[in-house]
């Protein structure tokens, strides 16, 4: 099903930049994944998405689609947690250890026999998060710590030795950087490397680290000490997501309190129980969450939230992929969500500065092909403009962006999210901003 979110705004000035969201879903209903139960994804250099769900692994190449299961392959479970693929080596963490493969093809894997904690040095048969270093060596992040697997060793780490401050790892940078930084349920986020002398600890970023405030008077730092999702973006700053919101640190100083941001519900994000991050080709953060999928892009704090209303298969965003191509790809537990963001231009008219919000009446209303809905802003807001029907279904939503003060003009051409004409009749406008909401009576005669 592809569901089109068209962001367009027609003014008389200045041009700006809008864009375009077009999202298509995939399910057991209308494609080959085995369970819309998915937990976790990764996109190859080759193009391969690799799904992980609650009934194996599932490679996506655009066109063709090939499963793997317990049963059929030499997977030690099918519950997949985290996939790691790098050239010809696939990794696939389950709940009861860790499997891994060379991959010839999509369809071509040769299975090699599963490592568990009773077979191997692995240390712990759960394991919750994968990543491959710059160094070519594989973090096994689990319920009872770490292990690292290089060439020619397994080396285990636990809460026990001064190195990890937890032994539950919930999650792990996801970038090939020489440092990673793990985080932990209850013990804050654990730096650590390997080098020729093996594995060493840098320090543990703490919540406890944040109890003095800036010059605002604000706390900066880790918003919690479970940290369930991390990302090192390209610029180096760390993103730290946990259940109680989102955390940036930017330089080498961690007590600096000017050094960090912090983002909660009240700044914009969709929820402050995040699950996964990505970024994607132009630097925007991704943030996915149990409520929806939140877009920030961090120079402007702009932000953009997306529910199961704008095209998600389902609010629970599990993990998100991003394609070279940036082409965004989001796990739910109801199915696969992928998102193609276009740009579009945006006019905004500078005649004036509005000293409120003020809504004004659509014109021309009735109307045949298209309606305009003017609208001015005092500050920065986000504003949701959506279209219903007399029987309180949405039609489309024609608008769902931060946008800076100002006066501007949106114009809906009487079509639904998946560009069908609407027929004749009544419809509304909700227009949302902050804590105001009003509604406009729309008439269409064709």
């Amino acid at each position: 099903m592809r569901i089109v979110f068209f962001l367009y705004l027609i003014c008389s000035c200045s041009l700006l930049f809008g864009q375009i969201y077009t999202w298509d879903s995939f399910t057991t209903e209308n494609s080959p994944l085995p369970s819309n139960n998915l937990n976790a994804l990764y996109m190859a250099n080759d193009g391969i998405l690799w799904i992980g769900s609650d009934s194996g692994l599932t490679g996506y190449n655009g066109s063709a689609w090939i499963s793997y299961n317990s049963v059929e392959s030499n997977l030690v479970a099918d519950e997949i947690r985290s996939i790691q693929a790098h050239a010809d080596k696939i990794w696939l963490g389950t709940r009861n250890g860790l499997s891994s493969g060379q991959i010839s093809a999509i369809d071509d894997i040769n299975w090699n026999s599963a490592y568990q904690a009773d077979n191997s040095d692995l240390i712990h048969n759960t394991i919750n998060a994968i990543n491959l270093d710059s160094l070519g060596s594989y973090w096994i992040c689990t319920d009872s710590g770490i292990t690292v697997i290089s060439d020619t060793s397994w080396l285990s780490f636990s809460a026990a030795e001064p190195l990890l401050s937890r032994n539950k790892i919930l999650s792990i940078n996801r970038q090939p950087t020489f440092m990673q930084y793990i985080g932990t349920e209850s013990g804050g986020v654990s730096r650590m490397y390997r080098d020729v002398d093996g594995i060493s600890g840098a320090s543990t970023i703490w919540k406890q680290w944040t109890t003095f405030p800036d010059s605002t008077g604000r706390i900066r730092g880790l918003l919690s000490d479970t940290v369930t999702a991390i990302l090192v973006d390209r610029k180096g700053d760390r993103w730290y997501g946990s259940n109680q919101g989102l955390s940036v640190h930017t330089g080498s100083f961690l007590r600096n309190p000017y050094s960090w941001k912090n983002y909660t519900m009240e700044t914009g994000l969709i929820d402050n129980n995040i699950q996964t991050l990505a970024e994607d080709t132009t630097g925007a953060i991704w943030i996915g969450t149990i409520s929806g999928v939140s877009k920030l892009i961090p120079e402007d704090t702009l932000w953009t939230n997306f529910t199961a209303e704008d095209g998600l298969v389902s609010n629970n965003v599990r993990d998100i992929a991003i394609a070279e191509n940036g082409t965004i790809w989001l796990a739910t537990n109801a199915g696969l969500s992928e998102l193609n963001v276009s740009a579009t231009s945006l006019h905004e008219d500078r005649q004036s500065q509005p000293k409120q919000f003020q809504l004004y009446p659509a014109y021309p209303n009735p109307f045949n092909m298209s309606t305009t809905i003017k609208f001015q802003i005092k500050t920065n807001q986000h504003i949701r403009i959506t279209i219903f029907d007399v029987n309180g279904r949405i039609v489309n939503t024609i608008l769902n962006s931060k946008v800076a003060a100002g006066n501007y003009k949106i114009t809906w051409n009487g079509k639904n999210t998946t560009g069908n004409e609407m027929a004749s009749g009544i419809y509304f406008a909700r227009v949302s901003v902050s804590n105001y909401i009003s509604t406009l009576k729309l008439v269409m005669i064709k």
